[in-house]
């Protein structure tokens, strides 16, 4: 897994399961924050919309993630230098929070989306790709085989 590089880094690490639950299609959203080398908070659960692409899902578990951290209450009053640094797995996701140029190719944008948008330009957070094997989120809502379960539990710790 990825670690924070210094002591004034957020790690957000988001991800979510597309349609995966079976009664109302609605999408499952994991995150965890980590602060240095320190998991702080998880969660897991559904999210409150049905999502009509894996994108979309991914781009409403970034969203959460991002808004555990309070980002607007927490990093006004923290140190200027803290950055959230935000992972998820889902490069299209990624792509569109990160670059505002792409809100043209996208039809249904949300101010939440935009919000992101705002937040990245004004360099106040990065949203990174992390592949599957370092999604760290994953551990706390999904089978895992055990050889990748039990590297991302020993990151933990």
């Amino acid at each position: 897994m990825l670690k924070a590089a210094g002591n004034s880094e957020l790690l957000t690490f988001t991800d979510s399961g597309f349609a995966s639950c079976e009664e109302t299609r609605k999408s499952r959203s994991r995150a965890c924050i980590f602060f240095s080398d320190s998991l702080i908070y998880w969660k897991s659960g559904k999210q409150n919309h049905i999502s009509r692409s894996t994108t979309k899902a991914e781009l409403y578990a970034l969203l959460e993630g991002i808004t555990e951290v309070e980002f607007p209450h927490c990093l006004q009053s923290s140190p200027k230098n803290l950055q959230l640094q935000e992972y998820c797995d889902n490069s299209s996701a990624g792509k569109i929070a990160s670059s505002i140029e792409s809100i043209a190719r996208t039809k249904h944008n949300e101010v939440a989306h935009l919000w992101i948008q705002q937040e990245v330009a004004k360099e106040r957070m990065k949203v990174h790709y992390v592949n599957t094997e370092n999604q760290a989120a994953d551990i706390f809502a999904k089978s895992l085989a055990r050889p990748l379960f039990e590297i991302l539990r020993k990151d933990l710790d």
